[in-house]
């Protein structure tokens, strides 16, 4: 035992070899042998890796912190902790996270503290309180990620974890993606203990006897996953299937792969045809496109945009995803779907849209001509610039650059979005027209009407800015001096 490193010493009494990539050999516990080769042939932990451990203080968190440092040396690792106290538990709250801290301190790990305030971060979102500590507490480690580099977050969830998982998603009418439970692994945050029983945990914290404190909420019935795992799980084991731990496990892998296959024949709609235009806050299916797949891949199309604009599956629910499908089949342009607090889908004029929800508008912005040159205005820049008659005028095909009679238009002008009962006399029509209804003539995508600048001055619309200019300010015979605008996207 003297050859081990201190900390593997007093971990627990070794019981199987592991062969390293090197020459030097340890002796571990057979269970943190497996972990190894678990996270080795799933490509889980790379050699080298930098690895936030998440600890509780409780029994699954402590045994990966402990398998974690049987197997460091072999893989390299650098090794740090993360415990979040999420301010529900009191004074044994509080005795975790020193518990956790002391341990740290002991083993020479750093560790990574926080106290929040779950109760009141779910009041003020309206999310369970369940949801609400999930939400808190994956937000602490990705801060804790980026300030230490970390390649990854470790949590410690078993496979009694996914049993438990997939049996409350099917409770709750869930599609293959609530019934493909956890994944080993998402991005920045692995699973390594997924595969191992909590009564492996329990040996080996039985043979090892390290210290671990136990969450008296974990035992409250008023929580659903509670009366699942002291209740309803047991019941079936001893009435039902003896292994139900493995048939729900091999259940969320079928599912898993089911999901994946969806997934992928979603996106594939989208390149082939489906996807008109997608930026960041911004996706464009083109409706009969999307309308000829089957109202599976239809689904899948639409969780992909949701994957596309970052917003959460989980505020999809069958209705709802009913609802949208119903919406996108009537195809009556300018009907609505809110989807969370920031994105609507909108049936546009060219197409289905996913967008971000309407910001409020820049207002007015006054336009001194002869102070500057150029004026920004929302997502839009305007420039300009004033020239004699004397100079040669080209007058373009491009709408965004348009020349005016700068003696009619005066140098204080105004750029506001479009207002109810705005008017003009588009250029060579011969007569008034309503905004709106150039708008409509016109074609003009619904989402993008309030958002379109237009150029006034106290007589009224001088352009439509990059649609139209009022022929009452165009340039004529008798135009002495010419103002030219330019209208651009802000980089």
């Amino acid at each position: 035992m003297a050859w081990l490193p201190e900390t593997q010493r007093r971990l627990c009494l070794p019981v199987a070899v592991l062969h390293l990539p090197k020459l030097t050999r340890y002796v571990i516990h057979r269970l943190a042998h497996r972990l190894f080769e678990e996270v080795r042939t799933s490509a889980l932990v790379e050699s080298g890796e930098h690895i936030l451990l998440a600890v509780s203080a409780g029994l699954d968190s402590m045994v990966m912190l402990h398998l974690f440092l049987e197997i460091q040396t072999s893989l390299d690792l650098k090794l740090e902790v993360v415990h979040l106290n999420h301010g529900l538990r009191g004074e044994e709250g509080e005795g975790d996270q020193q518990f956790v801290c002391e341990l740290c301190a002991s083993l020479k790990l750093s560790c990574h503290s926080k106290t929040e305030d779950v109760r009141a971060f779910s009041r003020r979102d309206k999310l369970s309180i369940e949801e609400a500590g999930r939400t808190l507490r994956y937000r602490f480690f990705t801060e804790v990620l980026r300030k230490t580099s970390a390649a990854k977050v470790a949590t410690a969830h078993t496979a009694d974890d996914q049993a438990e998982t997939v049996m409350d998603h099917f409770l709750r009418g869930s599609g293959s993606a609530g019934l493909a439970g956890m994944r080993d692994h998402r991005p920045e945050v692995i699973r390594p203990l997924l595969r191992f029983s909590r009564q492996e945990l329990q040996d080996y914290m039985d043979e090892c006897k390290f210290p671990h404190r136990e969450d008296s909420s974990n035992r409250d019935l008023a929580f659903r996953r509670n009366r699942i795992r002291h209740e309803l799980m047991p019941y079936l084991r001893q009435h039902f299937n003896s292994n139900l731990l493995k048939g729900l496990n091999q259940t969320a892998s079928i599912f898993q792969e089911i999901e994946d296959f969806l997934v992928a024949e979603g996106q594939k709609a989208l390149n082939s045809g489906v996807l008109l235009q997608q930026k960041k806050d911004i996706i464009i299916l083109d409706p009969q496109a999307f309308l000829d797949y089957t109202y599976l891949v239809q689904k899948y199309i639409i969780y992909n945009c949701y994957a596309g604009l970052l917003i959460k599956r989980s505020r999809i629910d069958c209705a709802f995803m009913q609802q949208i499908l119903d919406l996108i089949a009537r195809r009556k342009v300018g009907t609505r779907a809110i989807l969370d607090s920031n994105f609507e889908l909108l049936i546009d004029h060219d197409g289905i849209v996913f967008l971000r929800r309407e910001t409020a508008s820049p207002g007015k912005v006054d336009v001194g001509i002869e102070q500057s040159s150029v004026v920004e205005y929302g997502k839009y820049r305007l420039k300009w610039s004033i020239s004699g008659r004397s100079h040669k005028t080209r007058f373009l095909d491009d709408t965004r650059i348009e020349c005016f009679d700068y003696d009619k238009t005066g140098p204080q002008l105004t750029l506001r979005t479009c207002m109810p009962g705005d008017a003009f006399f588009p250029l060579n029509l011969g007569g008034k027209k309503k905004v709106g209804d150039f708008f409509s003539d016109s074609k003009v995508p619904l989402r993008l009407r309030q958002e379109i600048p237009i150029l006034e001055n106290e007589l009224g619309i001088l352009w439509i800015c990059g649609l139209r200019i009022d022929d009452r300010f165009k340039v004529t015979e008798k135009t002495m001096n010419i103002l030219t605008l330019e209208l651009t996207e802000s980089s």
